[in-house]
């Protein structure tokens, strides 16, 4: 029936009733005396995952049996594949154009749930790629067909691929699998023009690019990806992982963003060691931009007559975020300037005395900002009344002085449309930068039809997901890899372009600092060539440094 219309169990919850040895979840009528309410779930998909073996869990998602798993009518001698994940369909099918470097990792497994659960770690996502299956596998494995299914051939087979399926590299037209006829391969955007706009053909450079990576995720964890506590030490961070990386990975060099690419390498010999590399100049910059400090929101840092202003959310060192704004031909792609947003960031500093989380809101909730006093003792339990900390989370001294306004260094005193600071890896910021996020992967790329890898998120009204969001912890990397592959990889400036200057330094050895002190102008000036009319690289030392830790942690120097 439609629960919705039927009474629940006052949690309006999912949990499990089992029931001749079968798992369904439901939310109405008595809650079990031995669940708590803390174990039970948000949705039946939840609820099924949680509960339910694998096998029975088609038959708890939808109430019966399907066809597809009734163990009496499953026929094994047509799961002649394992089944794969296709990134681009959200769904995992077993009809043999895996391509090739697929085979590194786990990407295959045995049966479609596995496949779904391994590849789309989201309910959403997990729940649109079971259901494909069932629709996909109804074809493939269709107990009473009399007669092979055909399906299109595609023009080429790489060669890598043909041991995976045991057929000639040279073969062009349909292969037979009796019973069934599938294409012979699908291509995937491992590697890419140099540009790295535009997809090359199906190789295995991504995934032994990720084969390298994963043999050292723990010297990422341990090694790399650190920051640097209040009291000097350094420790694993605890916003940027290794796992949530290479997801961002995973999802730049195969969805992009506006058809462009994180560059991965070529199919040239050794070819993915340019991808590794471009890896480890994007980590160079990051981890001086934002890791070292484990911040993923801009913290306030501009100090002007002897305080933290407020404003500085509105933009630091004369800038104005809100003004950043897409050139003519993006306009229409930049986020309006909404005067009501509230937004409070999910990071900032720690150090004692540090500035509270950035903030923005309407003029008609603060007519005017004063400042951070960093010198304020907060904690003090003899004082009459006595103080504390309350101003956030891990507070140790200063606070907020709001007696009068006090302008930043553009001379804002309002936080009004002041929402869009840095955010990310590499501190994306302003209305044009969110608003290609939101046009080509969030809310509204799917109110317009396109196709959308984050459908429930207006990155324009919630910038703040990038940090804030639990469920896609991925995207404070997939914003930083966006400015990379737009700003980066495109770079090609007076005779200097990245592709080709990270290729040549590749080629020849990998040594000195000048492909790395251009890249770090880039990121941090504008140009590769500083000081340039913005002025000279902060952190010039730091950046090569960590571009050579990383290399060594790789094994390439």
């Amino acid at each position: 029936g439609n629960i919705a219309s039927e009474k629940d169990n006052g949690v309006k919850k999912f949990f499990p009733v089992f029931d001749g040895g079968t798992t369904m979840c439901q939310n109405v009528g008595k809650l079990p005396s031995w669940i708590s309410r803390k174990d039970v779930k948000q949705t039946k998909v939840e609820c099924c995952r949680a509960y339910a073996f694998q096998w029975d869990y088609d038959t708890c998602l939808r109430g019966s049996a399907s066809k597809a798993h009734a163990f009496a009518s499953y026929s094994f001698a047509y799961n002649t594949h394992d089944y794969y994940p296709n990134f681009r369909k959200k769904s995992c099918r077993n009809d043999g154009r895996q391509p090739a470097w697929m085979a590194v990792g786990d990407y295959l497994t045995k049966n479609d749930w596995q496949c779904c659960t391994n590849n789309f770690h989201d309910d959403k996502l997990f729940e649109r790629c079971y259901t494909a299956c069932k629709d996909c596998n109804s074809d493939l494995h269709n107990d009473f067909a009399s007669e092979p299914l055909v399906l299109p051939a595609m023009e080429t087979i790489p060669s890598a691929f043909s041991a995976t399926i045991d057929i000639p590299a040279t073969a062009s037209s349909a292969v037979v699998l009796d019973p069934v006829i599938v294409p012979a391969t699908e291509t995937m955007p491992a590697a890419f023009s140099a540009a790295g706009s535009i997809p090359a053909t199906a190789s295995s450079v991504a995934a032994a690019v990720e084969s390298v990576l994963e043999a050292n995720q723990d010297g990422f964890d341990r090694k790399i990806l650190l920051y640097e506590t209040p009291t000097m030490e350094w420790e694993p961070s605890t916003v940027y992982r290794f796992n949530d990386m290479v997801a961002a990975l995973r999802v730049m060099y195969t969805d992009g963003i506006a058809n462009k690419y994180f560059y991965m390498g070529d199919e040239s010999p050794n070819g993915h060691i340019y991808g590794l590399v471009n890896i480890a100049a994007f980590l160079a910059q990051s981890l001086k931009e934002t890791i070292k400090y484990n911040a993923c929101d801009e913290n306030s840092w501009d100090l002007v007559d002897g305080g933290y202003p407020l404003s500085n959310s509105c933009g630091q060192l004369g800038q104005s975020y809100q003004d950043y704004t897409c050139s003519a031909s993006e306009a229409h792609m930049e986020c309006p300037v909404k005067i009501d947003m509230e937004i409070t960031a999910t990071t900032n500093a720690k150090w004692w005395g540090a500035p509270a989380p950035l903030f923005c809101g309407p003029t008609s909730k603060y007519p005017f900002t004063g400042y951070w006093d960093h010198s304020k003792d907060c904690n003090n339990p003899w004082a009459d009344p006595p103080l504390s900390c309350e101003d956030y989370v891990g507070q140790k001294g200063g606070g907020f002085n709001n007696e009068s306004p006090h302008p930043n260094s553009s001379g804002r005193t309002d936080v009004e449309g002041c929402c869009f600071w840095g955010r990310g890896v590499i501190q994306t910021t302003g209305i044009c930068n969110f608003g290609k996020l939101n046009y080509y992967l969030g809310a509204r790329a799917a109110e317009e039809g396109r196709e959308s890898r984050y459908p429930d998120i207006n990155f324009c009204e919630q910038p703040d997901a990038i940090c804030a969001s639990q469920e896609h912890k991925e995207l404070k990397w997939i914003a930083g890899m966006f400015y990379w592959v737009e700003s980066l990889q495109s770079y090609d400036s007076d005779g200097w372009n990245y592709i080709e200057e990270l290729k040549s330094f590749v080629d020849n050895g990998m040594s000195g600092n000048n492909f790395i002190d251009a890249v770090s102008g880039i990121v941090n000036r504008g140009c590769h060539n500083p000081p340039c009319a913005s002025g000279s690289v902060d952190g010039s030392y730091e950046r090569a440094s960590n571009f050579l830790k990383v290399l060594t942690e790789l094994d390439l120097v």
